[in-house]
């Protein structure tokens, strides 16, 4: 009975045994799961941690690197934080800034020395220097500086490129790199004052050079016209002398003509009836024609003598080159004598018709000026007038006009030519240019006609024309020399 009683008991402990050890195994399988999430976490923290370390070294490193980059650069860094205390400097800071750090440098020179931008103004405050904008926010390049001993009067430039440090967005400081630039400053201002000299020289030899320019122009000009001078007086003296012989001889052989005419009607009244062969002979020159012709004929030479003369006056006129003084002057006489000797020119020619010249003279009283270099004035704007009518002008006209005024007289020689271009005009009283081809024109012309009028007559020339609507040139001469 006990043996029966006792079974059901141990079943029991059995089961509760395997319960037991049911409940140890998930247990141990929590503690193996747990164990194995707590290995990796230590795993993952170690492997952070040597990552963390391997930056460390690395941030070491660098550090290293940067501080020695730093120490070993000529240009001063300076590294202040956000309130403006200084954290770091470089060697090249503490030389530059004498062992001091840059806000007791600063703060010194304030006080011994003139701090300036490069435009001269002042710093008021240290909240104005380059490193304390930084810190307020702002990236500055490559700003001036001026420092001025007072004592010494001695200067230092430096030039600052600043920038504000950030952490985490916010500003925690500034830094800054200085650079001593003093020399540089000396070099360009000593190469300024070398360019100033040198354009000075540049300036002075450009107005030697004009002058002689202008020397060799109006060497030229005197050569020219001088040769030009002797020919005209040379041709003129030639052509006078025969011409002289011719008109003196004219007037005997008009009157020896009509004399002779006189006996050989007396013979006719006497003889009525000459011989057959004086009546033949008389047929034969029509003595009745040559009565009449000749006297003709006599009166045409005498025309053209005379005409012979009034050439020969006006080129005396124009050849007035001995008359280099001041004196009592017919501008009308001047203008008519230039005209007479360019006849040839204003008459029909194979690429244009003859040219109409229109003369509105004012009454002018006599001007004081040097009458040759004149008439060589009115020569060459009139040739130039000439020039500018070419074949497409219908009716080629040039018209000169004057007047008088208080203290002056007006000569007005206008053309309905081709005008100037406005890109030549600027240009027209330059020595040496010309717009002619080469061997055609040297460039003088104009400009030897502004000396004569402006430098030796003290008046004016002025040039009004446009491209298509001719040309006028008006000179203005005072009536009594300066």
């Amino acid at each position: 009975m006990m043996a029966s009683l006792d079974r059901p008991s141990n079943q029991e402990e059995i089961l509760q045994l395997k319960d037991q050890v049911a409940t140890l195994e998930e247990l141990l399988q929590v503690y193996e799961q747990t164990a194995t999430e707590q290995e990796r976490r230590l795993q993952t923290a170690l492997a952070s941690l040597q990552e963390r370390a391997r930056q460390l070294a690395h941030a070491q490193e660098t550090l290293g690197t940067l501080e020695t980059i730093l120490d070993s650069m000529g240009d001063a860094v300076v590294v202040v934080d956000v309130d403006g205390r200084h954290l770091f400097s470089n060697p090249a800071a503490q030389t530059l800034f004498n062992g001091q750090d840059y806000v007791t440098y600063f703060n010194q020179s304030s006080r011994n020395h003139n701090v300036c931008e490069a435009n001269g103004n002042d710093f008021i405050s240290q909240a104005q220097l380059p490193l304390s904008r930084a810190i307020q926010g702002s990236s500055l390049d490559a700003v001036e500086i001026l420092i001025t001993d007072e004592n010494t009067r001695t200067h230092q430039w430096l030039s600052v490129n600043a920038r504000p440090l950030y952490s985490m967005k916010q500003i925690v400081g500034g830094v800054a790199v200085f650079r001593d630039i003093t020399l540089q400053k000396q070099v360009e201002r000593a190469l300024h004052k070398s360019n100033e000299e040198a354009l000075q020289q540049t300036l002075l030899a450009e107005q030697t050079l004009q002058q002689l320019r202008q020397t060799q122009a109006r060497l030229i000009h005197e050569e020219k016209m001088a040769s030009l001078g002797k020919i005209v007086a040379g041709i003129a003296h030639e052509i006078n002398n025969p011409v002289s012989f011719i008109q003196g001889n004219l007037n005997h052989a008009q009157q020896t003509f009509r004399d002779l005419l006189r006996l050989i009607h007396k013979f006719q009244m006497a003889y009525p009836n000459p011989s057959a062969d004086i009546v033949n002979e008389i047929t034969a020159i029509d003595l009745d024609f040559l009565a009449e012709d000749i006297p003709k004929l006599l009166r045409s030479m005498e025309t053209g003598t005379e005409r012979i003369c009034d050439i020969v006056q006006s080129l005396r006129t124009f050849s007035r080159l001995d008359e280099a003084v001041f004196k009592a002057v017919d501008i009308h006489a001047g203008i008519d004598s230039t005209l007479a000797v360019l006849q040839a020119q204003l008459k029909t020619q194979s690429s244009r018709s003859a040219i109409n010249v229109v003369k509105n003279y004012g009454s002018l009283p006599l001007v004081e000026c040097q009458a040759s270099q004149l008439n060589q004035v009115f020569n060459h704007l009139l040739s130039n007038a000439i020039d500018a009518l070419d074949a497409d002008i219908d009716e080629p006209t040039i018209t000169i006009s004057t007047t008088v005024n208080d203290e002056s007289i007006e000569i007005h020689i206008s053309d309905n030519g081709t005008g100037i271009p406005q890109t030549i005009k600027e240009h027209i009283f330059d020595p040496f240019f010309t717009t002619k081809p080469v061997g055609e024109g040297t460039g003088l012309g104009l400009y030897i006609c502004y000396q004569i009028i402006v430098d030796n007559h003290h008046g004016q020339l002025i040039c009004h024309s446009q491209q298509g609507q001719g040309t006028a040139v008006m000179v203005t001469l005072p009536l009594q020399p300066n």
